[in-house]
């Protein structure tokens, strides 16, 4: 539930981001329509590259979850059979398999910290080229006036860190939706077992003798 909150108050800061983004865009281009093209190709054959790394935060997201689930298991196993581990003096082990399960969940979470600061870095590198070589063509290819060409390289400065952290904002939105689909099938499991509504107003029957149940069975999904 924490990584979905999390995620969703990335999703807004993104849709707050896409907005300012376009104002600058139009002012960029009512300033200069080929320059700001120009740029705007540009950045998205920047953002091209990384695509194919937003799929790695959807599967370490996954993973995240499987080790958060595989902690809260093993939590509560030792919780459960704690009596146990004392008769038999198994606390080294139990404590063991959490010590593991905690690791494994503190790998998956610096390999999505290490993932988005690769992605931020490759960013800000290639935002920095482009903008360079955006400045050189502006003098010595269009020869833009150069008061036009210092508001627009203004304007595109502030751009690219926005993008930036529009991007690292995108990139844990979409880490965190496993946990939301995790959560959704939490839910739908839940309501698909619920018990029947309307049981306190059946009619309730008295017996004078004995009650004797006879055939009866107990099923649990597909076991009985």
């Amino acid at each position: 539930i924490n990584r979905i909150g999390v995620s969703l108050s990335f999703g807004l800061g993104l849709i707050v981001i896409g907005l300012t983004l376009l104002a600058y865009l139009i002012v960029a281009f009512m300033l200069s329509p080929s320059m700001t093209g120009l740029a705007v190709l540009g950045g998205a054959l920047l953002l091209l590259p990384l695509s194919a790394m937003r799929g790695r935060a959807v599967q370490l997201g996954e993973e995240l979850t499987k080790a958060n689930r595989g902690l809260h298991t093993t939590v509560d196993d030792t919780l459960g059979a704690i009596k146990l581990a004392k008769l038999h003096g198994r606390e080294a082990w139990h404590l063991g398999q959490m010590q593991a399960m905690a690791v494994d969940l503190r790998e998956h979470q610096l390999s999505f910290m290490t993932h988005s600061g690769a992605i931020r870095a490759a960013f800000q590198i290639g935002g920095a080229i482009l903008l360079a070589g955006f400045l050189y063509l502006g003098i010595t290819r269009w020869q833009v006036p150069l008061p036009e060409l210092l508001t627009l390289a203004l304007i595109f400065a502030r751009m690219a860190p926005m993008v930036s952290s529009a991007q690292r904002q995108f990139h844990t939105w979409l880490h965190g939706t496993p946990a939301a689909r995790a959560t959704e099938k939490l839910i739908a499991d839940c309501q698909a077992v619920a018990e029947p509504g309307g049981l306190d107003t059946l009619p309730t029957a008295s017996a004078s003798a004995a009650v004797a149940f006879e055939h009866v069975s107990i099923r649990y999904g597909q076991a009985r």
